[in-house]
């Protein structure tokens, strides 16, 4: 957890006093599931996901590596008037999905899961349930920089887990960054 938690912790430390705004995408088709359903998550941050969901009702369970980010989604959801519940956890470990859920649904933003993460994460959504993703793809590395290895390539989540049916796939290009949204139904 060290070196990951320290890189995110510096980067949180170096936020103004703002949440940044949610992602278009996740929102949209995360809010498909009712009010009142439960939702994890993954690679929160500061909350820039959770505070808007937990304001229409929603119960968050906020996962991210980040102590920092947790405080501040802490300090966010204070402000806000909204409980979120925060989980301290290294995401790259096989254990990180331990002991949470069951959940209606999961959103994960700019976050890249390991193959292996996938297994878990289907276990913890029930059938119908919904899976979320808006990460950076490879053309964002090439325009940014971005170290390759945290994007995804074409494609390349087309079937993660064969407990999971992909429903909508669409690519992003803005003027700062190039991501892909998913979203999958638990079969």
């Amino acid at each position: 957890m060290g070196d990951d938690r320290e890189r995110w912790n510096a980067k949180y430390e170096d936020r103004g006093d703002a949440l940044r705004p949610p992602v278009p995408f996740i929102l949209e088709h995360i809010q498909t599931l009712p009010p009142g359903s439960r939702l994890l998550d993954l690679g929160a941050g500061d909350g820039r996901h959770a505070i808007p969901l937990a304001r229409e009702g929603y119960v968050v369970t906020a996962v991210d590596v980040s102590d920092v980010g947790l405080e501040r989604l802490d300090a966010f959801a204070t402000a806000a008037g909204v409980q979120v519940e925060t989980v301290q956890r290294d995401l790259e470990q096989d254990d990180a999905l331990n002991g949470l859920g069951p959940f209606e649904g999961a959103l994960i933003s700019f976050y890249k899961p390991p193959p292996w993460q996938w297994h878990p994460l289907a276990r913890a959504i029930p059938p119908d349930g919904k899976i979320v993703l808006a990460t950076f793809n490879h053309h964002h590395a090439t325009r940014t920089g971005f170290p390759k290895r945290f994007t995804l390539e074409d494609d390349e989540l087309l079937h993660p887990h064969p407990g999971m049916e992909l429903v909508v796939q669409q690519r992003f290009d803005e003027e700062d960054r190039s991501y892909d949204g998913y979203v999958w139904v638990r079969a």
